[in-house]
């Protein structure tokens, strides 16, 4: 594949970057000119997966780094409106570059966007916790001040800047019956900018990926029709051909723990097969290795350790796994991994991510076109 055409990128809620890593894939060359993340462990492993870090670092206070965290909201938790800027100047250090290196502006609610460098797409896989069916279903109404809500802080990016395309990525319940009117009026206001809007909800296990995740993907361009974009089909990839080989022993149960009460499962299917035992309802289902996974989310228990059993034991998979899960190489985890990122933060970010591989044939479908010289030809970009 022959990469022809540059295609400048604005990653809203940015996360790892997971578009960046799609469109990577098939062959662009990706120049990012902003992100916008509050995240501090996001911030890092964006940086340690995407930049090349510089040998020498110019020297700047501490109390000017604290200064620029605090402008800009960096290490601000929505969840509990805490600050979670680290202390140790080390770290401070590591944020403080990581975050420049990115070009972050920071809590999207912040910015000016006519500060933005002209770009190409617009990506915003927005905050779900509002939309879930795991969360408090308190929607993303404008005004609603909800984490989901932030979804309406884009459009004063979008109506600056007009880039060509805009990718969003969602859960399921989205388009359900409460929140899709919600999801229509933005689509309208999309509109009156002049964007045509499509979206499908799509799942990981139809992307060569092994995990029940369904997911909505919509695409807008401006003054044009969206070229569809295929559902994809079902892999024969199961969850035991991403588990690692070495066994870390501190992811075993005992026999003692567990119970497995049907052993007849049906290959590249979601099986749940057993439970752990006196766990709460939500952390204790456990599911055959030959299958799908169920799908990763951020929260701590439920699904974001999940727990597979091979015929002879059960155990937790590992972070790595949870990465391969998502569809992510392990050159990419290794790099955030090695950034000094905790475990548990990788298992956040694992379940905070989207399936590469669905954005690889998404952004395929949407980007290029295939001549008979077999060359990828980008659309309108040539």
């Amino acid at each position: 594949m022959v990469s022809i055409k540059d295609i400048k990128i604005f990653s809203a809620f940015s996360g790892i970057g997971c578009a960046e890593l799609a469109l990577k894939e098939l062959g662009f060359n990706v120049i990012n000119v902003g992100t916008s993340e509050v995240d501090k462990n996001a911030i890092i492993a964006y940086d340690a997966i995407h930049n090349e870090k510089e040998e020498d670092y110019p020297k700047v206070k501490k109390e000017d780094m604290i200064s620029y965290f605090k402008e800009i909201n960096i290490g601000y938790n929505f969840s509990t409106n805490k600050s979670e800027v680290p202390r140790s100047e080390k770290d401070i250090n590591t944020l403080y570059f990581a975050s420049k290196r990115n070009n972050n502006y920071g809590d999207i609610r912040g910015i000016d966007a006519t500060k933005i460098p002209d770009f190409d797409m617009f990506t915003y896989g927005f905050p779900c916790k509002n939309v879930s069916i795991i969360g408090n279903q308190d929607g993303l109404k404008k005004g609603s001040d909800t984490q989901s809500s932030l979804l309406w802080e884009c459009k004063k990016i979008i109506s600056a800047k007009k880039p060509k395309y805009l990718q969003m990525e969602n859960v399921k319940n989205l388009v359900s019956k409460k929140h899709i009117s919600e999801l229509e009026e933005w689509i309208k206001e999309l509109e009156e900018l002049g964007y045509k809007s499509k979206y499908k909800v799509l799942n990981a296990c139809n992307f060569g990926v092994p995990q029940n995740r369904e997911r909505v993907i919509m695409i807008s361009v401006l003054n044009e029709e969206v070229k569809d974009f295929n559902i994809g089909y079902p892999t024969t990839v199961s969850v035991e051909d991403i588990m690692e080989i070495n066994q870390d022993l501190r992811l075993l149960y005992s026999e003692d723990e567990y119970i497995i009460y049907d052993k007849s499962i049906e290959k590249f299917k979601l099986n749940h097969i057993g439970m752990l035992k006196g766990k709460p309802h939500a952390n204790k289902r456990i599911y055959h290795t030959l299958g799908y996974s169920p799908t990763l989310n951020s929260m701590n228990g439920g699904n974001r350790q999940p727990k597979f059993y091979n015929g002879k034991y059960v155990r937790k998979a590992s972070s790595k796994e949870c990465w391969r899960l998502m569809g992510i190489k392990d050159i990419h985890f290794l790099k955030a991994r090695d950034s000094g990122i905790a475990n548990s933060k990788l298992y956040e970010r694992a379940g905070r991510g989207i399936v590469v591989p669905m954005l690889t044939s998404v952004f395929s479908d949407i980007l290029w076109v295939k001549t008979n010289s077999e060359l990828w030809i980008m659309l309108g970009k040539i």
